[in-house]
C-alpha cells in the first residue's frame, strides 16, 4: 500500500496538469475517463487501466473526427497507384532524430544509432538536430513560436517532422531508441508503406500493434503521410496541447476508418520484428553469450528500447556481475 500511494505521489503532478488540461480545454468526460485509466494502473490493476484507457481512446477519437475528420476525406478516393512510387530506390533515406545531436546523446541512444548506421544496407542516414531539421521541411511559424513556448513538446514536434518528411523524401524512420540488430532488408524501402506489425495487440493501444509510429516508412508522397501532414499542421496551428500523449496512433487510426486506401495500404503490412520487445526487459540478466542469442537469431532485425527505462539500464546485478545491458553498451553482441 505505501509503494502505491508512493507512486500516486510521485505522479500527482501529470495527473494534476492532465485534469486540468482536459477540464479547460476537452470535456468532464475525457478528465474523469483518463484519471480512472491513470489511478488503476498507479495501482496495477491493469485489465481495469486498459478498459477505461479504451473508454478514454473512443473519446478521444469522436473529438478529433469531429473536428478534423474533413482533412480525411478529399483522400478518399486516392489510391496508391495515383501516387509516385520511388520507395524501391537504393538511395531511399532512413531518419533518425536526436535534438540535441548525437553527440550529446545518452549511451544507449549513441549505441542504437551506430547500429542503424552499421546496418542501413547501403542507404543514406540523416540525424536531425535542432540546427538542421528545417534544411528538410518547412514548418509555419506558428508551430516554431508553440515550439518556442512550450506548448508543442520534443515528442510531438518530431512528430510533425516525421510526417513532413516522409511525404516529402519517403524512405524509413527509425526513433533513435531502435536497436539494428542485423542489415535492413531491402524490402522495407520496396513498398509504398511499411511499419513493424504484430498480431499481440496490447490492451489500451489504440494500434492494436497493427503498426508502430517509432517505425514508420514508405514511399515518397504517400497519401497516409499526405494525410497526416495536413492534419497536424492543422491540429497544432489551432490547439495549444496534445489531446493525448499518443495521439499519433489515434490520427492514424481515424486515416485508417476514413480512407480505404490507407486501411488496405495498413493491411497489407505482413507481420515482422515480432519480438522487438523482449531485448530490454533482458538487459538487467546476467550476461553470457546464451544469454540473448535466442533474440539476436531470431527473425527480428529491430528492437525497441528505451532511455528512462532505469531499472533495466544497469551495467552491474545485485551480485557485481555484468548484466546484458553492459554487454550491449559494450557491442558484445
Amino acid at each position: 500500500m505505501k509503494q502505491i500511494i508512493r507512486k500516486i505521489k510521485n505522479n500527482i503532478g501529470i495527473i494534476k496538469k492532465e485534469w486540468y488540461q482536459d477540464i479547460q480545454t476537452y470535456s468532464r468526460k475525457l478528465a474523469i475517463t483518463r484519471l480512472e485509466s491513470t489511478i488503476f494502473r498507479l495501482i496495477r490493476m491493469n485489465d481495469i487501466s486498459a478498459a477505461f484507457a479504451n473508454k478514454k481512446n473512443v473519446i478521444v477519437m469522436e473529438y478529433l473526427k469531429s473536428n478534423y475528420g474533413y482533412l480525411f476525406q478529399k483522400y478518399q478516393e486516392y489510391r496508391t497507384d495515383d501516387v509516385a512510387r520511388k520507395g524501391s530506390s537504393k538511395n531511399a533515406p532512413i531518419w533518425v532524430c536526436w535534438f540535441d545531436g548525437i553527440e550529446n546523446a545518452p549511451p544507449l541512444v549513441k549505441r542504437c544509432f551506430k547500429s542503424i548506421c552499421q546496418h542501413a544496407n547501403g542507404h543514406p542516414v540523416h540525424i536531425i538536430t535542432w540546427e538542421n531539421c528545417t534544411d528538410y521541411v518547412e514548418i509555419p511559424q506558428i508551430l516554431k513560436d508553440k515550439i518556442a513556448n512550450g506548448e508543442i513538446g520534443l515528442a510531438h514536434y518530431s512528430d510533425v517532422l516525421r510526417v513532413c518528411l516522409l511525404e516529402k523524401y519517403g524512405g524509413l524512420w527509425l526513433d533513435a531508441t531502435i536497436f539494428c540488430n542485423r542489415d535492413l532488408p531491402e524490402e522495407y524501402f520496396q513498398v509504398s508503406l511499411f511499419t513493424c506489425r504484430s498480431d499481440r495487440p496490447t490492451p489500451g493501444c489504440v494500434s492494436a500493434n497493427r503498426w508502430t509510429t517509432f517505425c514508420l516508412g514508405g514511399s515518397e508522397g504517400n497519401i497516409l503521410f499526405q494525410a497526416l501532414k495536413d492534419f497536424f499542421l492543422c491540429y497544432w496551428s489551432k490547439e495549444s496541447c496534445a489531446i493525448d500523449y499518443l495521439f499519433f496512433d489515434d490520427a492514424i487510426e481515424l486515416a485508417l476508418e476514413m480512407v480505404p486506401q490507407i486501411k488496405q495500404d495498413i493491411n497489407n503490412v505482413p507481420t515482422n520484428n515480432i519480438r522487438r520487445d523482449e531485448l530490454i526487459l533482458r538487459f538487467y540478466d546476467p550476461w553470457s553469450e546464451l544469454a540473448v542469442k535466442d533474440l539476436v537469431d531470431s527473425d527480428t532485425v529491430l528492437f525497441k528500447l528505451g532511455y528512462r527505462e532505469k531499472r533495466f539500464l544497469q551495467e552491474y546485478d545485485s551480485q557485481g556481475r555484468p548484466t546484458v545491458y553492459f554487454a550491449f553498451i559494450n557491442e558484445l553482441f
